[in-house]
């Protein structure tokens, strides 16, 4: 049945603001295109709510990133499935003139040290940082959150500062310019990643959407 284009629905899907504004654009326009009788609204994570609370609220679908298997332990738990979209790199982006631009590789002690910038994607700053990079607890020296790209630019360059980013951001915001440089960080997997009931009763249409995903993913 939802192979029909006349197939009428609606789905709801949990994400974070980088995604949002990356991804889930071109994945939503191919959908509707697909299946113009489906709407789909987008909501964003609140930081003050575990995913395990999500799919009580009729979230229908959440997408997010899975960093060295964070995510893990509420999928097992919670009996979800988890349709892994695609592996992406995280890098550091920084001034060109910065110390540390001329290396080829990054620890996550050489990044934690720095002025960091932080996408505000709603993720618990410490989780979000013992997931990505570090068993110890540290003090972070964090200077801006925000998802817009001139401001983060502009504090790069003029602050000294390091962001830290996937390769789908890269591409999108801060790829070719010539005052900034991205050096890839050692040892971090992060997996973009669809959740959801595998019984959900609109099943083949949250496959359907995985698929587009994976699909119009931004080259690597």
């Amino acid at each position: 049945v939802c192979h029909d284009a006349d197939f009428t629905g609606q789905l709801t899907i949990l994400t974070i603001p980088s995604i949002a504004d990356s991804l889930l654009p071109s994945a939503v326009e191919t959908f509707s295109n697909i299946f113009p009788n489906v709407s789909i609204t987008i909501q964003l994570k609140d930081s003050e709510k575990p995913y395990e609370y999500t799919l009580l609220e009729g979230i229908d679908m959440i997408v997010t990133m899975n960093i060295n298997d964070s995510l893990n332990s509420f999928i097992t738990d919670s009996g979800l499935y988890c349709d892994i979209l695609f592996t992406d790199t995280f890098s550091v982006v920084l001034s060109a003139s910065h110390a540390l631009a001329n290396k080829k590789i990054l620890t996550a002690n050489e990044i934690l040290n720095q002025r960091l910038v932080l996408l505000n994607n709603n993720f618990n700053e410490a989780d979000f940082y013992d997931a990505l990079l570090s068993p110890e607890k540290k003090d972070l020296n964090v200077i801006l959150k925000s998802n817009n790209s001139r401001v983060i630019i502009n504090t790069l360059l003029k602050q000294n500062a390091v962001l830290i980013t996937n390769n789908l951001l890269v591409q999108a915001d801060y790829a070719n310019i010539p005052s900034l440089k991205v050096i890839p960080i050692k040892s971090i997997r992060g997996q973009f990643a669809a959740v959801y009931d595998p019984n959900h009763p609109l099943n083949c249409l949250i496959q359907q959407f995985a698929d587009i995903l994976r699909s119009v993913r931004m080259p690597s």
